[in-house]
This record gives C-alpha cells, sequence and structure tokens, in this order.
C-alpha cells in the first residue's frame, strides 16, 4: 500500500521546457498530504505534461522497487498504489514473450503488462490496487482501479489540468483548489451510509469507480466534455450450475480461498493478521497456518464496553492457533478523541462510530512494526453472512403468509444478542421488519428498511439543502431510485439472495467497509490490509453456488461452516453471528468528552453552519444525553443521525476551514 498523486496538463506545447509545466515543489507538496500512506520513502517525476508523485510503504522488492517507475526507453511511466499478487506468473507469461525486467518488483510487472496488452491487461491482474501511467508514444494518461475498489483513486479538473490522487486531501496544495461540501452529498450518505463512486463529499472532485479505469488525452479538446470512466469488469449475476454437489462446491470454494490466501502472502516483509474471534479471521488464519513455519503474529480489538467487546472469543482462537498475539482496548474516551483524526483520514462524514477503534488497531500493528496484515472482510459479502440477507430470507417467507403470529417468531434468531428485554424488543422488531414486508418485487427488497431507516436522518437537513436537493433532482428520482434504474437489466432473474449480495458488494463493501473501515484506517498508520475473501475469482464462484449452500434455513455462511468446521475453534463455528459495532453516545457524552464535541452540536454553530436544521439538531442532542443520563432507549437511528452531525461538522472544519486535527 502507498500513495499517489499527479497533474496531467491540458493542450501540452511541445517546445515547452519540463519546468515550465509541471511545477515539482506543486508535486512535492501534494506528496507531503498524504505521506502517512507510505512512510519509508518518496519520489516525484516529471515527464511531458504530467507530473507523477509517490509516497512509498515498502513490501516488495525493497532496494529496486522505487516508483515512479519507467519503460527502459522513458516511453513509459507508472505510479502504482497496492499489489499485484500473480505478478510472478506474469512476469513468467512476459518473459516468455521476450520481456526483460531490472527489478523483481510487482510495479515493473504491471508497467510491462500494460506494454504488453495495453487496457486488457487489467484482466489478468489478480490484485488490489489504482494507479496511474504515462503512455508518452500516444501521449495520455491511463488510470485504473481494482475489481472491488480496495484502493482509492480520486481525480479532479483545475483549469486546465486533471489532478489525481489517493485521496482528497492531495489536491488542497493545488493553487486555486478550493473544496466545497456538496449538497447533493447527502441523500446518498443517508441512504447508503456513503457516496458512490463517482460522487464524492465535495463538489467537482470524483471516485473512479471499481472495477473502472479512465484514459485522458492532453489535448483537452479529445476528452468529452465530462470524463467517462470505463468498467472492465462486472460482479457476475447467478450462474447456477446443475449436477454439481455441496461437497464439489465445498472443495472448489476451499481451494480457491487457500490459493487466494498464499498469494496474499507474498511478501519481503512479515505477514500478520487480524484475529477478531469470529469465523472469517479464524479462517484466514487456519490457511496463512497452512503455508507458513515462521510464528504467526496477530491482533485483536477489545473494548471497554461489554455489549461490544468479543474477548473471550478472540482469548479461544488464540489458544487454539498458537499465534503471538496482540490486541489494544478501545475506551470510551478513545473513541471521542480520536474521531478529528478518524474523519480526516475518511474524507467523508461517518454515520456510525466504528471506524475509530479501528485505526487504533492499526496503531498497534504500525508499533509492532508490522506493515501487513491479513483480514476477513468478505467473506459476508460472498457466502452470506449478513444480517440483512438473513432478514430478507425472513420477510420473503413471512410475506407468503403475512398474517401469521408463527413465521415472525424466527426474528429472535436473528438477534439474539438484542432481546436484553425479550417481549419489548420482539414487538419492535416484528413491527420494525413488517414495514414494506409484501413489496418482493421490488429488485432492491433486501436493502428498503435499511436504506428507508437512513432515509429519515434527512428530516434534519436544513430547508436549504434540502432544496438544494430537491432542485437537481428529477421527480420522483430520489437516491435508490436512482441505483434502481442503474441495475443490469436481467437483475430481475436472479434469487433473492443473489440481489442481496450484489447490491450489498455494489453500494456498501467499497463505498464503506473496506474504505472507512478499512483502506483508510490502516493508511493512517502506515499498514497494509490484504483480504483473501475479495479475491475476484472468490466472487465469480459465489455466482454459482447455490442459495441453500451458503445460508440453509437461517444458518448464515453454511458452506463456510462446513469448510472450516474442524480447522478453527468449536466455539467459533458455534456462536451466534455479532456484527461488529461501537459505542457512540457513552464515548460523547461521558464526562470527560473533549469540547469539540459540544461546540461542533450547538444550535448556533449549526445554523452557521447551514448544513442541518438547529432546532432538530438542538433537540436531537438533548435527546441523546438525556438518553444516556438517564438510560432510556435511543434509537439506532438517531445515533447514526447525531454521528452524522457531528462528522459532517468536522469535516467541514478541517477541508473547508483548514484546521488541523490538533486544534480539536
Amino acid at each position: 500500500m502507498c500513495g499517489i498523486c499527479g497533474y496531467l496538463k491540458f493542450n501540452f506545447p511541445d517546445h515547452a521546457e519540463k519546468n515550465e509545466v509541471v511545477d515539482r515543489e506543486i508535486l512535492e507538496k501534494m506528496i507531503d498530504m498524504i505521506r502517512h500512506r507510505g512512510p519509508d520513502e518518496s519520489g516525484a517525476q516529471i515527464q511531458g505534461p504530467v507530473g507523477f508523485g509517490h509516497a512509498r510503504l515498502s513490501i516488495i522488492d525493497l532496494s529496486t522497487g522505487r516508483q515512479p517507475m519507467s519503460s527502459p526507453d522513458g516511453s513509459y511511466c507508472i505510479i502504482f498504489n497496492g499489489e499485484i499478487f500473480n505478478y510472478i506468473e506474469l512476469r513468467r507469461e512476459l518473459q516468455s514473450l521476450g520481456v526483460s525486467f531490472r527489478t523483481a518488483s510487482d510495479t515493473e510487472v504491471l508497467l510491462q503488462s500494460y506494454i504488453q496488452w495495453g487496457v486488457d491487461c487489467l484482466k489478468r491482474l489478480n490484485g488490489q490496487f489504482a494507479f496511474a501511467l504515462w503512455d508518452s508514444p500516444k501521449q495520455r494518461l491511463f488510470l485504473a482501479r481494482d475489481r472491488v475498489g480496495i484502493r482509492p483513486l480520486y481525480y479532479t479538473r483545475q483549469d486546465d489540468a486533471l489532478l489525481f490522487a489517493s485521496e482528497i486531501k492531495s489536491f488542497l496544495p493545488y493553487p486555486g483548489v478550493k473544496l466545497e461540501i456538496d449538497p447533493q452529498l447527502f441523500s446518498q450518505l443517508f441512504t447508503f451510509w456513503a457516496p458512490l463512486a463517482p460522487q464524492t463529499p465535495f463538489r467537482d472532485v470524483w471516485e473512479l469507480p471499481p472495477a473502472h479505469y479512465l484514459m485522458i488525452h492532453t489535448k483537452k479538446e479529445e476528452n468529452q466534455t465530462r470524463l467517462q470512466p470505463v468498467r472492465y469488469w462486472s460482479i457476475p449475476l447467478s450462474q447456477l450450475e446443475k449436477n454439481r454437489s455441496f461437497d464439489d462446491y465445498l472443495q472448489e470454494a476451499y481451494e480457491l480461498l487457500v490459493d487466494a490466501t498464499r498469494i496474499r502472502l507474498r511478501s519481503d516483509v512479515p505477514v500478520a493478521a487480524y484475529l477478531s474471534g469470529g469465523l472469517d479471521s479464524s479462517a484466514t488464519v487456519s490457511m496463512i497456518l497452512e503455508h507458513t513455519r515462521s510464528p504467526l503474529q496477530t491482533f485483536s480489538l477489545q473494548f471497554q464496553d461489554p455489549d461490544y467487546d468479543e474477548t473471550r472469543y478472540q482469548e479461544q482462537a488464540v489458544q487454539f492457533f498458537g499465534t503471538d498475539h496482540s490486541s489494544i482496548v478501545s475506551s470510551h474516551s478513545d473513541i471521542v478523541l480520536d474521531l478529528p483524526r478518524v474523519v480526516r483520514h475518511a474524507e467523508k462524514p461517518l454515520l456510525r462510530s466504528a471506524p475509530g477503534p479501528l485505526m487504533q488497531l492499526s496503531g498497534l500493528v504500525s508499533d509492532s512494526r508490522i506493515k501487513v496484515v491479513i483480514t476477513g472482510e468478505g467473506a459476508d459479502e460472498v457466502f452470506g453472512g449478513y444480517n440483512i440477507f438473513r432478514e430478507n430470507k425472513l420477510r420473503h417467507f413471512w410475506a407468503r403468509q403475512p398474517e401469521s403470529e408463527r413465521r415472525p417468531l424466527l426474528i429472535k434468531r436473528l438477534y439474539p444478542y438484542l432481546l436484553k428485554e425479550p417481549d419489548r424488543t420482539y414487538r419492535f422488531l416484528k413491527n420494525f421488519f413488517r414495514k414494506g414486508m409484501e413489496e418482493t418485487h421490488l429488485p432492491h427488497y433486501s436493502h428498503l428498511i435499511r436504506w428507508h431507516n437512513g432515509e429519515r436522518i434527512m428530516r434534519f437537513l436544513s430547508p436549504d439543502i434540502l432544496e438544494n436537493i430537491s432542485a437537481s433532482a428529477s421527480p420522483r428520482c430520489d437516491a435508490i431510485e436512482k441505483y434502481r434504474l442503474s441495475l443490469p437489466p436481467d437483475f430481475d432473474q436472479c434469487s433473492p439472495l443473489a440481489k442481496a449480495q450484489y447490491i450489498e458488494i455494489e453500494t456498501f463493501l467499497s463505498s464503506y467497509l473496506i474504505s472507512s473501515q478499512g483502506d483508510r484506517m490502516m493508511a493512517a498508520n502506515g499498514v497494509e490490509g490484504r483480504f483473501p475473501f475479495l479475491d475476484h475469482r472468490l466472487i465469480e464462484l459465489s455466482a454459482r453456488i447455490p442459495d441453500q449452500y451458503k445460508i440453509l434455513g437461517l444458518n448464515e455462511k453454511y458452506l463456510l461452516k462446513k469448510m472450516f468446521a474442524d480447522k478453527v475453534p468449536p466455539a467459533v463455528v458455534k456462536r451466534d453471528k455479532q456484527p461488529y459495532r461501537a459505542p457512540i453516545l457513552p464515548s460523547l457524552f461521558h464526562p470527560q468528552a473533549p469540547d469539540y464535541a459540544t461546540e461542533l452540536l450547538d444550535v448556533n454553530y449549526t445554523k452557521k453552519r447551514g448544513y442541518f436544521n438547529p432546532e432538530f439538531v438542538g433537540n436531537l442532542r438533548k435527546k441523546c444525553e438525556r438518553g444516556y443520563r438517564d438510560g432510556r432507549t435511543v434509537s439506532p437511528t438517531e445515533e447514526m443521525a447525531l454521528t452524522s452531525l457531528l462528522t459532517t461538522h468536522i469535516l467541514h472544519e478541517q477541508f473547508i476551514e483548514k484546521k488541523d486535527v490538533d486544534d480539536f
């Protein structure tokens, strides 16, 4: 994992000198903004109309893998963030075609792959990457991002230049750049928990979507009025096969997963792993131990609040695997004190406090002199592990007999950890899941409850912001409808589970989970995460696995559990599904909470900024504070609303008012 940045000048005069076109000082300042992503070394290179900057986290080929990297004749130059895990196999193939190499790096393999195969090289890559490549013979800039969107890449136009970088903050040193929060952000934020690429929180700043590339020519008139990313891979829809048994899928999935883990262990520095006490991280640790004889370092996150803590399962897993284990405890004060730094790295408002403790965890990894960790992200998406998938199945089942009193009793099996007051909680959940239950014809039925629940936060927006959102949208074309219209033509032919998996990967995985909770929180401390379950071959296999092998009854990740039944602690396989969460109200309202939280939720401050309705914010704050103090119930939606209001104001202070993290 590294950081990349740069800019391309349009309409570059052939006779101009290098220093007349690209300013090296600006380039160096852009690198400085993302140096946390690559603290080991940095480099800059100017080639005609393009300037490349790179901050390196040295992992593969420590001595000769420096970037920017040029081809031997200087015709091509690349900066690259991420890893090409099948670079060894690609290197052999290129050598068989007569290509020679000067380094042992995956960067050079990527560069030579483009020279040999052009844009089609993307289809050969197995990796997590974002890169920029200058093609001098064709005078064009090539930007590309991995299939799932593990590594970020942003771009914006400024006068006669196109800027690009791993993080938006890298644009700030460029003359004339002035970020402005886009009111359209809130419609997607409160529906999907994050803006969906290409939209970002900032006006006229775009994110290259996962599985897309962008080709930009030096002559401005050769580019379209609006740069149009091109898709090179799509999440596969259901492709069920005949005459295949459960054991067939079990063997194929296991072999693929083992191979995905094996190639993600390729590194010239030690590789560690997260061990949360859940099935997914335990499975990855099990596979790592099959491929290494060296002691494995593992890391876990614990919570001061027992409602969120999973220490007992972590301890069982550590004892079972015998790893060299370290853990860190996240307290209420940690979460609120770290929040400004979390927002600074996330570069977007947040609806949950969950990213903060994960940034603490990556800090522990960095302090232990580890650069690379393997984690279990992606298992729930691929093998059907999320509660939203089980909710979808239950609601389809209930909708066939909506007056049944027995069918909704299955709700108790979904959320046993929430049933502290069984009768009261059951009644609430029953009414909650009944809403829209009979709209099973909708292609996005699985996510309606989550999305409509989030939309309720829209009422806290100021009249001016709401008017802006309404004025720019066509009649009845809100965020949900826009997304529905973007679904593939044959989407309706998929099973309910297949639809839900597709939507979860498209709207949540890249935009929130592996961004706000993954890449950004690891990169903040110079740590790279690798995710075997997100190998594109496993995602493609998932489309061929029958639904009942993923969720049997309401038993989630059935195939994965069978796969690792004798390879991980029995208690881990049998435990109830508990999603990762972190507390927010005790963090914001405990006696030692910092002053900034009170100041940024103040009615007068809210009125000054203009994003939210001051009266509604004041009432929400009072309700949440009373709820924390008196033990009264505050709904998850209200907690999410409070978090989003606070983090929006933090984002404004940092990116619009240029306030430093240390000033909070």
